[in-house]
């Protein structure tokens, strides 16, 4: 057993390198429309619509999360906003890593969330960042639009399904790491391991 716990250790400070970003929808200088908001919670701090927005990414290759940047403001309401990472081919899943913000300016801003788990990101898999709140009924926060036009999701109620909408993308950015040779020839050991301790417990 204290085998593997120094490799579940050894797999969460494994290190990485070659730090780049590997989405953006912000343009040059990390511009952005900060007179169009996509709203969180609800429409005015008197309604009850509970809105949540999600926008997705897909990695060209595998890497760890580093950190995400978004625009945001704080419309009124309740000053919180929460911003979650999930995985999912049509729609957002369970979180993976969440981010809890409060103290958000009042006027469109950068803000940036650093990982502190650093999860994996998988080639070929679709991530969405979403943002949500813990309070969705006083909430009245705003994620500021990019330039680029493309597809994002939405649904109201904080439950449920996700529907598809067009429009101007929400602006984000998604930084990572890309594993050295090195770093997956231990890792890849590290798993190993891993499953032939786990094999010899269940066995």
């Amino acid at each position: 057993m204290r085998n593997l716990s120094a490799i579940v250790a050894f797999l969460g400070v494994v290190s990485t390198a070659q730090a780049t970003t590997i989405f953006t929808t912000f343009g040059p200088g990390h511009t952005f429309i900060s007179g169009g908001n996509f709203l969180i919670g609800s429409f005015n701090p008197t309604d009850n619509t509970r809105q949540e927005i999600a926008a997705s990414f897909t990695p060209g290759s595998t890497l760890f999360l580093d950190s995400i940047l978004i625009a945001a403001q704080n419309l009124g309401g309740t000053n919180q906003l929460t911003v979650y990472l999930a995985a999912g081919a049509v729609e957002p899943g369970s979180a993976i890593e969440t981010f809890s913000l409060t103290g958000i300016p009042g006027t469109a801003t950068l803000l940036t969330l650093n990982s502190a788990s650093r999860p994996l990101l998988s080639a070929g898999t679709k991530y969405w960042v979403v943002l949500s709140a813990a309070d969705l009924t006083n909430t009245y926060d705003g994620w500021n639009q990019s330039f680029t036009l493309g597809g994002f999701a939405g649904r109201t109620g904080g439950s449920g399904a996700w529907s598809a909408a067009s429009s101007n993308l929400p602006a984000f950015e998604v930084n990572a790491s890309i594993p050295e040779p090195s770093t997956m020839l231990l890792l890849g050991s590290a798993l190993s391991v891993l499953f032939a301790v786990k094999h010899r417990l269940i066995g």
